[in-house]
């Protein structure tokens, strides 16, 4: 099995959300942020990287108790630049022995830990370059990207469109990976979209 880091990037600013830090609210008795870190770490990724920013202290109390030697926790001091200044650190923070490195929101809360194997071993099979969840069709997350992409990853800007510049120069490389589940198309951005899962949740 490849050596496989997750990052899991939980440091914006929650902007578009109207009720606070999305990340610290709870579904099921659960913080967002509890929920992904515990999907991640119950998955074949080789470590978890969390990356926090803003209100780094109170999202980082809620995984503080997870003892697992698979999970590391970084700050991006400059989370307010955009969401490639945190993937920039976190891929940064990956280990020197990890043979991909797959980006996952932590918005991207309610997916299963199978969603992120189905990819990991799609990519222990036929090592592209790129390897991302898809549904119906679409793409979604995680997104796994071959060691040999990070010195592009770690050059990446808000300005040049981030990850998705990576992704448009690659686009011939990419194997999307078709997984059962919709919840890899679906980011948490508002209340609304918490009250469409919150009655599917125990």
């Amino acid at each position: 099995m490849p050596r496989v880091s997750l990052v899991v990037l939980a440091a914006g600013e929650s902007k578009r959300f109207e009720a606070g830090n999305k990340l610290l609210f709870r579904v099921g008795g659960k913080s967002l942020i509890r929920r992904v870190v515990e999907t991640a770490l119950a998955s074949l990724a080789s470590e978890v990287v969390v990356v926090t920013g803003h209100q780094a202290e109170l999202v980082e109390v809620e995984i503080s108790d997870i003892r697992d030697e698979r999970l590391r926790v970084v700050r991006n001091p400059a989370y307010s630049e955009g969401m490639s200044s945190s993937v920039r650190v976190g891929v940064a923070s990956a280990s020197p022995e990890s043979e991909a490195v797959a980006v996952l929101p932590a918005d991207v809360a309610f997916i299963s830990p199978r969603a992120i194997d189905e990819v990991i071993l799609a990519y222990a099979r036929r090592r592209p370059r790129i390897a991302v969840a898809s549904h119906a069709g679409r793409s979604g997350h995680p997104i796994l990207f071959d060691r040999s992409l990070i010195p592009e990853i770690l050059q990446i800007d808000e300005a040049t469109m981030g990850l998705k510049a990576v992704v448009r120069r690659h686009r011939g490389e990419i194997l999307r990976v078709p997984v059962g589940e919709r919840e890899v198309l679906f980011d948490v951005d508002s209340l609304e979209d918490l009250k469409r899962v919150k009655g599917k949740i125990v």
